[in-house]
């Protein structure tokens, strides 16, 4: 998930087309490196001050290519975005609510 810094919004429609469109070559190194866009958008402000604006899901192989996607960051690319990364595999409603619900916590004895 990422939102627009003030220096992104600084730069003027042109010199922001041309970040995005220097931003190619990444996404070619990524796809070659198995990492694929399954989904992405704006955030829909369903709830009142939603702290993000755009989110994307990819899909990964194995955790080192991953770690490969999370250390491409131009420095631009921070200074312009402030992003959140997370990682996990999927699973259905009952595993994550066993998970959520094994978590240790006060009064149990882990």
């Amino acid at each position: 998930m990422w939102r627009l810094r003030q220096a992104w919004l600084d730069l003027s429609r042109e010199r922001r087309n041309a970040f995005l469109s220097g931003m190619g070559a990444d996404l070619e190194a990524f796809t070659a490196a198995g990492i694929t866009p399954v989904a992405m958008g704006e955030t829909e402000l369903l709830l009142e001050g939603a702290p993000w604006t755009f989110w994307a899901v990819w899909q990964a192989p194995p955790a080192d290519a991953v770690r490969t996607f999370g250390g491409a960051d131009d420095p631009h690319l921070i200074s312009y975005f402030e992003q959140v990364r997370i990682t996990g595999s999927t699973t259905d409603p009952p595993s994550l609510a066993r998970a959520m619900a094994d978590l240790p916590g006060p009064g149990h004895a882990d």
